[in-house]
C-alpha cells in the first residue's frame, strides 16, 4: 500500500503511519539510537513519532533488504550493485559494490556485518 504503520505492541491498537506513495519493500529496520529505516522509492529514516527524520532518493525502488548496524546506522542498496552503510542522520559511512544483489544481511551481536549475495556470503568488520 505504500505505507508503513506503526502499532501498539500491547493492543495492536494503531499508533501511526507514514504513507510514501510507492510499495514499502525494505525494512523497517530497528536499532537503540533510532531512527526506524524502510525501503520503498527512497530510503527514509523516520522518528520514533512517525514523523520524517530524513530520506534518500533512489534511482529505482529498493529490491533488498536492510540491516541495522545496531548503533544507527543502516546498510541500504542504492542501486543493483553499491550498497553503503548509512548515518542515522542519512550521511554514508561507506558504500560498496563488491556485494552486488544483496538476499539478506545481519549485524551480530558482535558487531559483524554478514551480507548474503547470490552465492556468496561476506562477513565484515
Amino acid at each position: 500500500s505504500g505505507r508503513l504503520y506503526a502499532l501498539d505492541a500491547s493492543s495492536g491498537a494503531p499508533q501511526w503511519s507514514y504513507d510514501t506513495g510507492a510499495a514499502v519493500a525494505g525494512g523497517p529496520v530497528l536499532n537503540a539510537a533510532r531512527p526506524i529505516f524502510f525501503g520503498s522509492d527512497a530510503i527514509y529514516a523516520l522518528n520514533s513519532d512517525g514523523t520524517l527524520a530524513w530520506s534518500k532518493a533512489l534511482a529505482k525502488a529498493v529490491s533488498s533488504p536492510l540491516a541495522s548496524d545496531g548503533e544507527g546506522g543502516v546498510l541500504a542498496p542504492l542501486d543493483d550493485d553499491i550498497s553503503a552503510m548509512l548515518n542515522s542522520d542519512g550521511s554514508s559511512k561507506w558504500a560498496t559494490r563488491s556485494f552486488g544483489p544483496v538476499e539478506r544481511a545481519i549485524v551480530s551481536p558482535s558487531e559483524v556485518l554478514y551480507v548474503a549475495t547470490q552465492g556468496t556470503i561476506y562477513a565484515v568488520k
